[in-house]
């Protein structure tokens, strides 16, 4: 179990396979690096609890996941970042300006230290 993250678990096994998990409440996101080590806990835990393998994961928790063809891996929170915007501004009754930015900052931009908030007060303008 990580010391920093309560729900995320992994085991390293004999031949060098690996199984993560990260479990909130009753949803579990787990993979491996070996399909055996994959199939042989999926087997284990079906005895012991009654679930359902849901497949290739695509959601988990609001955070949409995505695997290209050569197997890597996006995980985009833009809707969970959006719920939690709305939430808070619409309860301090900021009005809601639909933008659209293609990136958040412009290409060309570099941040450094001049661009950081001098105190809190500054920082909440």
């Amino acid at each position: 179990q990580s010391s920093v993250i309560k729900c995320f678990f992994w085991k390293t096994f004999p031949d060098g396979s690996v199984i993560k998990m990260l479990d909130y409440v009753d949803d579990l996101l787990y993979f491996s690096t070996s399909l055996d080590t994959l199939k042989a806990f999926e087997e284990a835990i079906g005895k012991r609890f009654d679930l359902t393998l849901m497949g290739q994961a695509h959601w988990y928790l609001a955070t949409r996941i995505s695997q290209a063809a050569n197997f890597n891996i996006t995980v985009d929170q833009s809707r969970y970042c959006i719920s939690v915007v709305k939430r808070y501004l619409e309860k301090a009754g900021c009005k809601n300006v639909n933008r659209f930015h293609n990136t958040p900052l412009p290409s060309d931009f570099v941040a450094t230290a001049d661009d950081n908030s001098k105190d809190d007060e500054a920082a909440a303008k």
